[in-house]
């Protein structure tokens, strides 16, 4: 016959370990949705990074070093910025 001990010491081995895969799974999932939502920032960040990056040496290549007079007559304009490029 198995004693109470016995018994109560295996009952919670088991509650133990349901708890520890239950605390995985939510670490995981959570993991999962922090992931998804970082990758569609990154991927808006690297679609549009580069056609602002192509503006700004755009007007740096007319605009004076110090700042626009206004008076300058060969002014170039910016690149359309949008997801859809």
């Amino acid at each position: 016959m198995i004693s109470f001990r016995a018994l109560a010491a295996a009952a919670s081995a088991a509650l133990t370990l349901t708890s520890i895969t239950g605390a995985a799974a939510a670490t995981q999932t959570a993991t999962a949705t922090a992931t998804e939502k970082l990758n569609a920032y990154v991927g808006c960040v690297n679609s549009l990074s580069e056609r602002t990056l192509d503006s700004r040496t755009r007007h740096f290549s007319w605009a004076p070093k110090s700042a626009a007079t206004g008076k300058e007559r060969i002014v170039y304009g910016l690149y359309k910025i949008s997801a859809a490029v």
